[in-house]
């Protein structure tokens, strides 16, 4: 596993799955709210017809310019929905929805976080008011807020 800090932030990269996070090591999402921003490698998921249209009433989540804003209490239902999240997925955590929406994606083919962190995803995770950031695809690269998370994270590639 490989970290780095930059402006007090902890960004590294993990041979992990973004779902491997939420089974193993819940208190990440606790007290966020999520927003998908990449599914299966396409940032442009059309959440307006056939079965996404129900993921998004089931889930009562909001589309912010095609991209899809899921309450904390609905989470649960996202990960145990078994067709979401394949693998070149990317979701933020934030305390309260965000203001603008990045249409750029940092799946982990794209971007190692334990290497290089893009200046452009710096940008907009500290602007957007992101708290935690999780993206898959080769390995797992995060984004969070505080050493202990970055620590957990780290001892979930042991298990």
């Amino acid at each position: 596993m490989k970290h780095q800090i930059i402006d007090g932030l902890y960004f590294g990269s993990a041979d992990l799955r973004l779902t491997d996070v939420y089974e193993m090591l819940p208190d990440f999402f606790r007290g966020f709210s999520m927003l998908i921003n990449c599914v299966d490698g396409s940032p442009n998921i059309n959440w307006t017809s056939g079965p996404d249209l129900m993921r998004v009433k089931l889930w009562d989540a909001e589309i912010l310019s095609g991209k899809l804003f899921v309450p904390e209490s609905k989470l649960s239902y996202v990960f145990n929905d078994g067709n979401t999240f394949n693998g070149f997925d990317e979701i933020y955590l934030f305390r309260e929805k965000p203001k603008e929406v990045l249409q750029t994606h940092f799946t982990s083919d794209r971007a190692v976080f334990g290497t290089q962190v893009p200046e452009e995803f710096l940008k907009y995770f500290k602007k957007s008011g992101s708290v935690r950031y999780l993206s898959d695809g080769i390995g797992l690269n995060y984004a969070c807020e505080s050493t202990s998370i970055m620590e957990r994270i780290c001892g979930l590639e042991s298990r």
